[in-house]
């Protein structure tokens, strides 16, 4: 556990991580997906420095499992930060208002169809959808 950059401590989280690690090594391929890191919190203490540490571990050829690892999360400074020193693909999702407001759209269409919602101003309508598309901010 050394090489991932963790205290040797017998605690939960250490035992958790070392059945992890065990568990990735038991295949030829591992295919990791960790969603929405920005929105975890403490991700500074524990959960960055992790991934960041599989990475590079399973970036050693000598290993013989083949590990691709998919991040996805905001852009913020400190995870920009973390990840600044491996190699890395960035995606951004620039314009999804138009999608945005296509669902918004339908589902309150379809709330006000069931009953689930009652909206009569037709400019409240149109400020809820605008709104929401134009906060959107890359989601």
């Amino acid at each position: 556990m050394t090489d991932l950059g963790l205290p040797q401590k017998d605690d939960e989280r250490s035992r958790y991580i070392e059945t992890f690690t065990y568990a990735i090594e038991q295949f030829k391929r591992v295919y990791l997906m960790f969603d929405a890191l920005d929105e975890c919190e403490d991700r500074e203490r524990w959960l960055m420095p992790l991934l960041v540490n599989l990475v590079k571990r399973y970036m050693n050829k000598s290993l013989q499992v083949d590990v691709k690892i998919f991040v996805t999360s905001r852009r913020h400074g400190d995870i920009v930060r973390a990840f600044r020193q491996i190699p890395t693909i960035e995606i951004r999702a620039n314009d999804v208002g138009d999608d945005i407001k296509t669902y918004v759209n339908y589902e309150i269409h379809q709330r006000t169809q069931n009953g689930t919602i009652e909206l009569r101003d037709g400019y409240l309508v149109e400020r809820i959808v605008d709104v929401l598309s134009s906060h959107a901010d890359g989601m």
